[in-house]
């Protein structure tokens, strides 16, 4: 035991004087990982370059893959040719493929991108009695299948699968010979709903019935009423449209067709016209103006008492502001009006409008000025019900900026041709008999003649 102790104790100097090997294995590892983590930071350096380039390359191919649309072979082959342009083949092989441009629409409630053929989101209880909210968390519901696209969503990518990896200088050392890199872009037509019902409360705030028929293309449609009911869409009407939303319930019988299946209890949409200043005017230029078996050109001013042209007349209306006060601006009996850079303003009482009897309205609003795009323009201090019947026929182009008022179409071929560019905002709406309205904001003639909100902007 002495013996064996007295070597131990002998050893200690000799173990004292090896200190310096152990601190040469303690620097050699300490070097080891310090330069793999060097080696790493530089892959890691080389791979959020990549990246930016793929992002940059994105951006400007879904950019202008959107001014494309609802064409999705014009968008798809603007996204593939912009990115060629700016991450050269040669060098970085394929990173966009024809799979990696997706069409769809952008949720608004939810700001996120749909594809097309995808479900909508699912509903969530909120705790209030088997009341439902948007919930952005789930899919479910109908299908966007068929639905217009007005969005584009583009993916490019660097990847092993594709044969293009971002190949590693260090990583490799670990088993990693080559990373995948990825940057996805979306971007749409941008703008409020082309179709928009104010009222908070009402029930129905809008109603289709009786085999009526609203179509709208690139542009939503909103009811801000939270009552139950608040859109209606029954006997034969249908309703379609890239999103529908309605800030109470839907009530959808059996033979109503709507599609998308409508979201409920979505946010109130702010009226985007609030901010449009009434046109100043002062005094009367023309009293109870009234047309009969007439040919005639009027010029802008203020018609007190009202404007109607009755009796088969055939009235144009010179470009300018035409203030209808106090009285309806009216187009009766087999007569008809047109004109172009137009805008009537409806203000007073009794100012609405009252179209019949197989009248024709053929108005565009002005494409430029304090009231680009804007058609007929309503006071918001006065109301009424504003009557569009016995099958008329129109061609418009401009927005119907009703915010007091309630828009009531019965028996006719639709209030604007198909594929207007038009947009609807009114208090309350009702169409009734095969009236209804056909939207299209996405064609190129409609682009930069509607009012700042619904410039057709693409929006990244």
């Amino acid at each position: 035991m002495m013996k064996g102790t007295g070597n131990f104790f002998q050893s200690i100097p000799r173990l004292w004087a090896d200190q310096a090997g152990g601190t040469t294995i303690f620097v050699a590892v300490s070097f080891t990982v310090l330069l793999g983590a060097a080696a790493l930071s530089i892959d890691y350096a080389r791979a959020i370059s990549a990246r930016q380039l793929l992002a940059s390359a994105a951006d400007a191919a879904v950019l202008a893959a959107a001014t494309r649309l609802p064409d999705q072979a014009r968008a798809r082959s603007t996204a593939l040719s912009y990115v060629e342009k700016n991450v050269a083949p040669s060098e970085y092989g394929q990173v966009l493929r024809d799979e990696d441009v997706e069409f769809g629409i952008w949720d608004t409630a939810c700001r996120r991108f749909r594809a097309l053929g995808s479900a909508p989101r699912g509903e969530e209880d909120d705790g209030g009695g088997g009341r439902s909210t948007p919930s952005c968390s789930g899919d479910a519901g109908s299908s966007l299948l068929g639905a217009a696209p007005d969005a584009v969503r583009v993916t490019t990518r660097l990847s092993p699968e594709n044969g293009n990896g971002l190949n590693t200088l260090f990583a490799r050392v670990f088993g990693r010979d080559s990373m995948e890199i990825a940057a996805s872009a979306v971007a749409g037509r941008g703008g409020p709903p082309c179709v928009l019902a104010l009222n908070p409360t009402m029930r129905p705030a809008m109603l289709l019935d009786s085999n009526s028929q609203i179509e709208t293309i690139g542009c939503g449609v909103q009811v801000n009423s939270t009552a139950r009911g608040a859109l209606r869409v029954d006997s034969n009407a249908s309703l379609r449209s890239r999103e529908i939303c309605t800030s109470g319930t839907a009530t959808i019988p059996g033979s109503g067709d709507v599609s998308p299946e409508p979201t409920e209890y979505c946010p109130a949409r702010t009226d985007p016209m609030a901010g449009l200043a009434m046109p100043e005017f002062s005094g009367c230029d023309f009293n109870n103006a009234r047309y009969v078996d007439s040919n005639a050109l009027l010029e802008p001013g203020t018609y007190c008492g009202g404007l109607e042209i009755d009796g088969n007349s055939n009235v144009t209306l010179a470009p300018g502001t035409y203030v209808v006060r106090d009285g309806a601006f009216s187009v009766l009996s087999n007569s008809s009006v047109s004109g172009s850079g137009v805008t009537v303003v409806l203000t007073g009482d009794d100012a609405v409008l009252f179209f019949d009897s197989n009248a024709s309205i053929a108005l565009a609003a002005p494409t430029s000025g304090e009231l680009t795009g804007v058609l007929i323009f309503q006071d918001p201090d006065y109301g009424g019900v504003h009557e569009w019947n016995g099958n008329s026929t129109a061609q418009l182009r401009g927005v119907i900026y009703l915010p007091s008022g309630r828009l009531k179409a019965e028996s006719v071929n639709k209030i604007t041709p198909e594929d207007s560019c038009t947009v609807l905002i009114a208090n309350s709406m009702e169409f009734n008999g095969n009236s209804g309205l056909s939207i299209d904001v996405t064609r190129a003639s409609c682009r930069n003649v509607l009012p700042g909100p619904y410039s057709r902007g693409i929006v990244l």
